[in-house]
């Protein structure tokens, strides 16, 4: 087995940290979707020198992440063999998915329905 690659290490948490930014800064006023909006006017000043700041790690963040799993997929399927590097993968990113999709999914939905768009009708 290999040792841990500590860069690589260090660069998920920094963005998985930045992917939490990005969602609380859509939460309070930045541009995007979410599930739950503040309707809190910021001023525009923030709201740009938010954007500035974390534009750019929205643009290259999702793209890192696939080239650090592509960087570690290869070993992985090389010491594994095709067929159980793919029943692995199913059941390591299948289950949370559907358990997501069933479950979580839908109460946030629902609570994204009461709050935001139709919150005064929905009461």
């Amino acid at each position: 087995m290999s040792a841990r690659l500590a860069y690589l290490d260090t660069l998920k948490v920094l963005l998985v940290v930045g992917v939490i930014a990005v969602h609380s800064a859509i939460t309070y006023g930045l541009d995007g979707s979410w599930y739950l909006e503040s309707y809190d006017e910021m001023s525009a000043g923030v709201v740009d020198a938010v954007t500035a700041l974390l534009g750019v790690g929205w643009l290259f963040g999702l793209g890192l992440f696939f080239l650090i799993a592509g960087r570690l997929s290869a070993p992985s399927l090389n010491r594994k063999g095709p067929r159980l590097f793919v029943k692995d993968r199913l059941i390591r990113l299948g289950i949370p998915l559907a358990a997501y999709t069933l479950l979580v999914s839908p109460f946030l939905e629902y609570v994204a329905y009461r709050e935001n768009e139709h919150g005064a009708e929905a009461l």
